[in-house]
């Protein structure tokens, strides 16, 4: 089999798996393999295809990281989060010096970093404030 075909058949094959896993890493890997497959196609030679394929990964890698970048920084406000405001039941501290603790919200037990100097006890009543990868942002005073 030719090296134009297979690199096609690799480019497909990626593309198809990327359009089941939303990365956009293995689409760039895909475009990658076509470009190579079309230089195959053109009559260059191995290294013109591997050096083609080399360049735009690394190129579409570098945007698709400069992209989720910035994208991560564009987060919503606060008020638009659904659970924005909602109480929570302060039940203990894991690490009081670092104002981590666990918080009782929507019948389990949630991570949650305490914001300000409140010392809350068991059984007082938080808000939450925002969310911060999945740990609750809380307070004593109700946002607004």
């Amino acid at each position: 089999m030719a090296n134009h075909l297979i690199w096609l058949v690799l480019g497909l094959l990626l593309i198809t798996v990327e359009l089941m896993t939303g990365s956009f890493y293995l689409l760039v890997l895909g475009l990658g393999a076509l470009i190579a497959a079309a230089l195959g196609f053109l009559g260059g030679s191995f290294s013109a295809q591997a050096l083609g394929a080399s360049l735009v990964t690394v190129v579409g890698i570098v945007a698709v990281n400069r992209l989720r970048r910035n994208n991560n920084n564009a987060q919503p406000p606060m008020s638009d989060y659904i659970d924005f405001g909602q109480p929570v039941v302060f039940e203990r501290w894991t690490n009081e010096a670092a104002g981590l603790a666990r918080v009782s919200y929507r019948g389990t037990t949630w991570d949650a970093h305490v914001l300000g100097n409140s010392e809350p006890q068991a059984t007082d009543v938080l808000y939450i404030c925002g969310n911060n990868g999945g740990r609750l942002q809380v307070a004593v005073a109700k946002p607004r």
